[in-house]
């Protein structure tokens, strides 16, 4: 079952409209995988890695709109009054 899920991650970082979410879905993943192999004792130098090379590609590739997004002003200061 755990490989059905990982079939939709690789697919969209290849496609651009969402390579943003997929960039962050496999962040999620190695963070995942960093964390499992920390509570086992193991060696997570390798995922770290794979992790760093993934934002390293999202960067490349220009896929950061994710983080450029701003909260709308307008909606707090409406809020506030």
């Amino acid at each position: 079952m755990s490989r059905t899920l990982l079939i939709p991650d690789p697919l969209s970082l290849l496609i651009p409209w969402t390579s943003p979410l997929g960039g962050l879905v496999t962040s999620g993943f190695w963070g995942g995988v960093i964390c499992i192999n920390m509570a086992h004792n193991q060696d997570f130098i390798f995922p770290s890695i794979l992790l760093a090379l993934t934002w390293v590609g999202s960067y490349l590739r220009g896929s950061l709109p994710l983080l450029w997004m701003k909260a709308d002003v307008s909606v707090s200061r409406s809020a506030s009054t």
